[in-house]
């Protein structure tokens, strides 16, 4: 998942690895949130519900910045913020999950993707202790 991604191929250490992952959950979750937003905005129908994940998202990014503050002095904290990640995305499902529109079908995507970086940064403070 991470080698066509520069930094995290030129990371040096674990500590750098598990930054790089994280920083790229923040700005992926940013992303995500935007197109939630931009979606409410185009799909009157949609509003309530993609409002509410353009939230969720925002929520994932303050779980992500979190982690990334509590990475080096408790891996630990960082792993349960990051593991909280893991109910939002959840949540975000059961939202949309059942769309059969374009732009649901697509957020659901988007929302797998992010279950991934999800998956990988868990693990990357795991290896740092977490």
């Amino acid at each position: 998942m991470l080698r066509a991604y520069p930094p995290a191929v030129s990371a040096t250490d674990l500590f750098s690895l598990a930054n790089i992952v994280i920083n790229l959950g923040i700005s992926y979750a940013n992303n995500t949130g935007g197109y939630a937003a931009e979606t409410a905005k185009r799909e009157p129908t949609l509003k309530a519900q993609f409002n509410s994940c353009q939230h969720e998202y925002d929520g994932i990014q303050l779980y992500l910045r979190m982690a990334r503050g509590e990475l080096k002095e408790s891996p630990m904290s960082a792993n349960y913020d990051i593991f909280r990640c893991t109910d939002i995305t959840m949540y975000v499902k059961d939202l949309v999950g059942e769309n059969r529109d374009s732009a649901s079908k697509m957020f659901m995507d988007m929302t797998l993707q992010m279950e991934n970086l999800t998956d990988v940064a868990i693990g990357a403070t795991v290896a740092l202790g977490g």
